[in-house]
């Protein structure tokens, strides 16, 4: 599934809500203690990290507490997310910030011990050659740790959006990010040369005053995606429509739910010893 990412666009969105992430992302703390969590169960140990869009750094302090020992490289898209990260995160000296694109970034062969990554893999336009990057900049039996969200996620919106286009005569498009269901993502690193992927998926319903905080808090933490070319004018009459049938349809006692689809993903390059055995036997 290719999905077309205006990265240009995408960095002034992530450059817009630098401020306003923090206080928005609920869903993203938790699935970042969920990753941690998911690090202390495989029993990792090593001192060299890559982490992937390191966002406003919370994800970073948590590695940090919980690993004295560990540097930790953090890259993240956005100037001002890594600024927001770099005034927080303590101690600074055992982090180097990155500024870039992570697709477009290499690194040397058997630079890290662990490359995690909290609710950003989805955003990747080419995650197949990424993530053989990634595993080549692996040490042997490193880990690699992501979450990301599935494509169950806000599946009540995309809903709302399509039936409301349908009402109106227009032609439906697309107001959430197509996402990859887990087996994709096994798949991707299955193929960058994992010998070991184990996956695990959570479903649960987030609830919001209505659905104007819903869409804001979407926009506040940078998830927001649209490929509409329609003008201010029909777009403004569909979202007034989308947010008055949305409290209709999803609404639980006085407030309105959301469904969000988490996956973890914990994957382990192969040794070099297995990794020959598997070139000989193929």
């Amino acid at each position: 599934m290719n999905i077309h990412i205006d990265k240009k666009q995408m960095l002034k969105r992530l450059n817009r809500v630098a401020k306003t992430y923090d206080e928005f992302a609920t869903i993203h703390r938790k699935m970042a203690y969920q990753v941690l969590w998911q690090l202390k169960n495989c029993a990792w140990h090593g001192r060299r990290i890559l982490e992937v869009g390191c966002g406003t750094g919370y994800l970073t302090q948590l590695l940090l507490d919980y690993y004295p020992e560990v540097n930790i490289t953090a890259v993240d898209l956005a100037h001002n997310m890594i600024q927001s990260a770099y005034e927080k995160v303590t101690p600074i000296s055992r982090v180097h910030f990155v500024v870039g694109d992570v697709e477009d970034q290499e690194w040397k062969a058997n630079s890290f011990d662990l490359i995690i990554s909290n609710a950003a893999i989805h955003w990747l336009q080419y995650p197949e050659e990424t993530v053989q990057k990634w595993v080549r900049s692996l040490r042997p039996h490193g880990y690699l740790i992501v979450s990301t969200f599935g494509p169950n996620t806000l599946q009540e919106l995309a809903y709302i959006f399509h039936q409301v286009e349908l009402q109106m005569g227009l032609v439906p498009e697309i107001h959430t990010l197509p996402l990859r269901p887990v087996e994709v993502w096994e798949n991707i690193f299955y193929q960058a040369g994992c010998g070991q992927v184990e996956s695990e998926e959570n479903w649960f319903r987030q609830k919001y005053a209505n659905c104007r905080q819903l869409l804001y808090t979407i926009k506040a933490t940078g998830e927001s995606y649209n490929n509409t070319r329609r003008n201010i004018i029909t777009s403004s009459r569909i979202l007034e429509h989308v947010m008055q049938k949305y409290g209709q349809a999803f609404r639980w006692k006085e407030q309105v739910y959301v469904t969000y689809h988490l996956m973890y993903i914990v994957a382990r390059k192969l040794g070099e010893h297995l990794e020959s055995t598997k070139m000989m036997d193929g």
